[in-house]
């Protein structure tokens, strides 16, 4: 399926073939994200590949836990924020949920970083997976 989407003012656009916003979708709490969204945290969809993006966004690096680089990705006119990458592994974007053209087509699969959430930031009620911190790979 096309994955389309883009930033407030329509001057950064991405689209992408995937099979939807897939396991790499969720919530993040980390500190980086609820202090770059000012809110709770992230809602996010990280896509492997082939993502295509237009228009001019501006960066920002910082480490992340694993001390990888991160670089958040917003619009250079409107500053929303679109994308994130990792230098770890390079081809993977993790776009902000909140820029899709049909928000419908998230599927959120887990709460990530609950551990050092705002305590206002977690619903009580909610089936969805929760990580106090980063998730290994195979889920442990």
């Amino acid at each position: 399926m096309e994955i389309t989407g883009g930033c407030y003012c329509g001057a950064v656009r991405y689209r992408v073939e995937a099979d939807g916003t897939g396991n790499g979708a969720g919530f993040c709490h980390c500190n980086a994200c609820r202090k770059f969204s000012g809110g709770a945290g992230s809602a996010v969809f990280a896509v492997m590949e082939g993502a295509e993006v237009s228009g001019e966004v501006l960066t920002f690096e910082h480490k992340a836990d694993s001390g990888n680089t991160v670089i958040r990705a917003a619009c250079a006119k409107c500053r929303s924020p679109v994308y994130m990458a990792n230098t770890m592994m390079e081809q993977m974007r993790v776009f902000h949920a909140g820029t899709l053209d049909d928000p419908a087509i998230f599927a959120p699969r887990m709460r990530i970083y609950c551990g050092i959430a705002a305590p206002w930031a977690l619903p009580e009620k909610e089936e969805l997976p929760r990580f106090d911190a980063m998730p290994k790979k195979g889920g442990g």
